[in-house]
């Protein structure tokens, strides 16, 4: 029977994790013990496994006894396998739905999850599931990949960052999985808990980095999770986070076999095309938009949206607080183009501690070269030869003080955070790379300089431009426009705003006031106009003089203003009138 026996507060003050669980325990006395007889079950509540009698509602949890479980679920205390109870539905997608349980021989509560695809199926009066005509070559070839998936996890029961699966068996023309069922809280809920919303990278490091082993274990059996979500995550009481939510490929992919369920802002791009394939890559993607929404509180737009312009957005405070190639090595693993991101969450492992695998690997080889040997002659000594070695010697052991330099110094910048990386050559390789919206990101030509990504990717060269609507040092123009797809190394010129442009003033005088305001303003300058006497002789509203000399170079936005005459007036109003401004 599993009983709740309090509540408490899981302080782990060395990790400041603390959150609220429900505490349960097993309790088995004879006259409790439960066989597979239906009158037993029956007293059973299927919700929360106390003995309810025959009451209808649940003393216990208030659970109606009556409930339906709705469309092609298996109904309340039906029995696989002769063995496992069917409790409460709990949910379902694509391929297959989830349960409480119940396990009749131990007496344990048991997580129990169906193979069941609903658009290729239908559910018989005995609970059989039969495949649509249509449908039924599909349904084997997804029920056999079910097979294998749930074989694989169950294979690894060594792993920590998974359930145990006790159990798989076939009944009802469908498989069932049958896994332990453990206390947890989704991290979803963990992160609503903190007062920020967001973790230190210091806790999000000691949650995630056990995770990377059991998934990489997972990818190595040819496992992808393809839907790393706050909702698939869940910690168990020990502080510990495992993974949920398996399903097959099918299911993690836009197509038109299984209905689609990934998760939005997580799913990388590859999740969205039929023609795409999902792979380590895919979930790399998603342990990267989790790092992401850890850090900073916010949830990434969906891969789509961000084909365009893959900047990521991070406090000021999340920065300071973050090493820079924590924040490059997430950057890495959510590129949209899966063939530029991260390949494997070993890698962005090495990259989240601050090793720069690519630079690592190349001084490793500088250093483990050595030249080949020239044959030595029997009486002669080959001194040039010789001086040629050392030569060859001394340079590689400059190139590798350099690259380890250059790995000791870099700083892996990331949205305008400093690095010393060195300038790219002006070369182009046969690999492409999506251009982002420069002008948008709202960035200064010194934090563009600064990002290495960008200049990795791109040979960038800048013009200064005088700009009406930009700021100052910012850009406002690109030669190459964003969302294109271009050779790595390509080179774009961004024009870097100087301020606003001079403008020569014309000669608007004799001008009428209408036509002389939008010649001016049309120019940019700032017009103000102030009617002056007219004694009769001069033509109304027509411009007198301006307080700028015309053919003069001034700044835009500059303030000109006009004298017109106003109306003809009398010699006693002419005494009694002063100007009048318009602005």
């Amino acid at each position: 029977m599993l009983e709740q026996i309090g509540q408490i507060r899981y302080n782990k003050t060395k990790h400041n994790l603390i959150f609220d669980i429900l505490i349960y325990r097993v309790t088995i006395t004879g006259e409790q013990t439960v066989s597979a007889d239906r009158e037993t079950l029956n007293s059973i509540c299927m919700n929360c496994f106390h003995h309810k009698g025959t009451l209808k509602t649940c003393p216990h949890c208030g659970y109606e006894d009556d409930s339906r479980q709705g469309g092609l679920h298996l109904p309340l205390r039906a029995i696989i396998a002769n063995r496992y109870a069917v409790g409460r539905f709990l949910g379902g997608n694509g391929d297959g739905a989830t349960y409480l349980g119940y396990d009749v021989r131990s007496e344990s509560p048991i997580i129990i999850r169906e193979f069941l695809p609903a658009n290729l199926i239908t559910r018989q009066v005995d609970y059989g599931i039969k495949p649509q005509l249509r449908d039924a070559e599909n349904f084997e070839i997804c029920k056999e990949e079910f097979l294998n998936m749930w074989r694989g996890i169950a294979r690894m029961r060594e792993l920590t960052g998974i359930m145990t699966v006790y159990d798989i068996v076939e009944d009802y023309g469908t498989v069932y999985v049958i896994s332990e069922y453990i206390e947890t809280i989704t991290y979803r809920d963990y992160l609503a808990a903190q007062p920020s919303g967001r973790l230190p990278w210091e806790e999000v490091k000691r949650l995630f980095m056990p995770l990377i082993s059991t998934l990489s274990e997972l990818h190595k059996a040819g496992i992808v999770h393809g839907c790393l979500s706050p909702n698939s995550l869940r910690i168990c009481k020990d502080g510990r986070v495992r993974l949920f939510q398996f399903s097959i490929p099918e299911v993690r992919t836009v197509g038109e076999v299984l209905p689609t369920a990934i998760s939005p802002g997580y799913a990388a791009l590859e999740q969205y095309s039929e023609s795409e394939t999902i792979g380590p890559w895919s979930d790399v993607y998603a342990f990267s938009a989790l790092i992401y929404r850890s850090l900073t509180g916010n949830t990434l737009p969906e891969a789509p949206q961000r084909i365009n312009d893959e900047t990521i957005a991070v406090p000021d405070e999340v920065k300071q607080s973050t090493p820079d190639y924590v924040l490059e090595a997430v950057w890495r693993g959510l590129r949209v183009n899966s063939k530029l991101r991260t390949r494997s969450l070993i890698s962005l492992q090495n990259q989240l501690n601050g090793v720069r695998e690519r630079i690592a690997e190349a001084v490793e080889t500088d250093e483990g070269e050595q030249p080949p040997e020239e044959p030595e002659e029997p009486k002669k000594k080959n001194h040039g030869a010789l001086i040629a070695v050392l030569l060859v010697l001394v340079i590689l052991a400059a190139a590798a003080a350099l690259a380890l330099t250059v790995f000791k110094e870099q700083t892996y910048s990331l949205l305008g955070i400093t690095s010393t990386a060195p300038a790219a050559e002006h070369t182009t390789s046969e690999e492409m790379v999506n251009v982002p919206n420069f002008v948008s990101s709202n960035m200064t030509k010194e934090q563009i300089k600064s990002n290495v990504i960008w200049n990795e990717d791109f040979y960038i060269v800048f013009e200064e431009k005088t700009d009406l609507n930009a700021e100052i040092n910012h850009i406002c123009g690109q030669s190459v426009a964003a969302g294109e797809s271009v050779n790595k190394g390509t080179q774009i010129i961004l024009d870097v705003c100087i301020g606003r442009p001079d403008v020569q003033l014309p000669d608007v005088t004799q001008m009428k006031e209408e036509d002389a305001v939008k010649t001016l303003e049309k120019l940019g300058f700032d017009v103000t106009v102030i009617y002056v006497d007219n004694d009769g002789t001069k033509p109304k509203g027509v411009v007198n003089q301006m307080s700028k000399d015309a053919g003069a170079t001034y700044t835009y936005g500059t303030e000109v203003v006009l004298s017109v005459y106003g109306e003809a007036q009398s010699a006693t109003e002419q005494a009694s009138t002063q100007p009048t401004t318009k602005q």
